[in-house]
């Protein structure tokens, strides 16, 4: 009797047990694809700012770390983020298998590709040549106003000038030979004097259409006039700020890399701009870190200083009293993506689907934008200060 009552109980056992795989298993089958069952992914990121910023209470901040946090909700992607010195840091632990990925400025390159996997690129910077400014001259001031726009406009407006005083000279010599007088010279220089005080409103009154041609020409001419005398200031408003609240210019303009090495280059080593540079020339000063290269460009050691075009305007935004500026000219174009280790495949792809989703819809440029914007109205000198206070943070990036 008891053996018979202990096979009905292990009966019992293993029908339930088998009764709980199956509507455990129905369960997974019927959830959402979004809610996601894998592991936390263990993702590595270093202090590089602006993309990533790491502040004195050391929480994540960074156009990477916001592109980043907004595609992997997306994804339905759950991780944790680990942060080191450097890149080649992050490296040695993704091969001895302690992470599962890198956020970052990470440029895509032949190299990292054979060993890891890439996702689509979600920023493209450019390598920029950070130069000694120095204050504009006279002719600094005046030159954006010498510009092919400029005359074109100048020109467009004397030959309408022209036409309009034609037409009401035409209309009212015979009429009012008083104010427009017969001789074609003197009556259309009265018609363009008048066309030029109706444009810029002034209205001396010293000379008036009396026909209804006359009348009918000026009054189309006003109304034409204050748009294109509204549109005219604006532009020149614009460009009159430009001329006054110009403070630095680049020491020197290039255009070819080959000019630039022809200078005392200082470069960080390990970055990606060392070895592109490092194709057009070998005598270049090399560092490993941001703020002793811009002490080497300030105390005159060195000419030119060669990194990610968005790090140095960050640089600069945050110390606006620096006599340094960035070159007009720029070369090469870079991807930045974020990186995984082959075997979180998987989640590159999800992770890839997502961020193609957003970059249609606009919300990537949203939010490095909004991000960008945000930290260049809040962050000042003394909140830069302390971010360097906090390590080493321009460490080699591999931009």
């Amino acid at each position: 009797m008891v053996r018979i009552t202990q096979r009905i109980m292990n009966g019992a056992f293993m029908q339930a047990r088998h009764l709980t795989a199956f509507f455990f298993l129905l369960l997974v089958c019927l959830l959402p694809p979004g809610i996601a069952w894998a592991d936390t992914l263990s993702m590595g990121a270093w202090n590089a700012p602006p993309y990533v910023i790491i502040g004195k209470d050391g929480e994540p901040d960074g156009m990477s770390i916001q592109v980043w946090k907004s595609v992997a909700e997306r994804a339905g992607l759950d991780f944790k983020i680990y942060y080191y010195r450097s890149l080649p840091d992050i490296l040695d632990d993704l091969d001895k298998g302690k992470l599962d990925g890198a956020i970052g400025p990470v440029a895509m390159s032949a190299d990292k590709a054979e060993k890891y996997t890439f996702t689509i690129p979600y920023y493209t910077t450019c390598i920029a040549f950070m130069t000694r400014a120095k204050p504009p001259t006279l002719w600094d001031r005046v030159k954006p106003l010498l510009t092919k726009a400029f005359f074109t406009a100048a020109g467009g407006i004397l030959v309408v000038l022209l036409i309009v005083g034609h037409l009401l000279w035409l209309f009212e010599y015979r009429h009012n030979p008083e104010q427009f007088p017969a001789t074609w010279l003197h009556g259309v220089g009265h018609g363009m004097w008048l066309a030029l005080s109706v444009m810029t409103t002034v209205g001396f009154g010293d000379i008036v259409p009396k026909t209804k041609g006359g009348k009918i020409v000026c009054s189309i001419w006003m109304i034409i006039s204050m748009v294109t005398a509204s549109t005219l200031t604006a532009g020149l408003a614009s460009v009159l700020t430009t001329i006054f609240t110009l403070e630095y210019l680049p020491g020197e303009s290039y255009s070819t890399p080959a000019q630039i090495c022809q200078k005392k280059v200082v470069l960080i080593e390990g970055t990606n701009t060392a070895r592109i540079l490092g194709k057009y020339g070998k005598n270049f000063t090399l560092t490993d870190s941001v703020p002793e290269a811009i002490g080497m460009l300030s105390d005159g050691t060195a000419d030119v200083f060669a990194f990610d075009h968005l790090a140095l305007e960050y640089y600069l935004k945050l110390r606006p009293g620096s006599r340094l500026a960035i070159s007009p000219y720029s070369m090469r174009s870079v991807s930045l993506a974020f990186m995984f280790t082959r075997q979180n495949q998987k989640a590159a792809d999800d992770f890839d689907v997502a961020l193609l989703k957003m970059l249609d819809e606009g919300s990537i440029e949203g939010v490095i934008d909004s991000w960008l914007a945000t930290v260049y109205q809040k962050r000042g000198r003394a909140e830069a200060g302390d971010a360097e206070k906090n390590g080493n943070i321009y460490s080699p990036d591999r931009f």
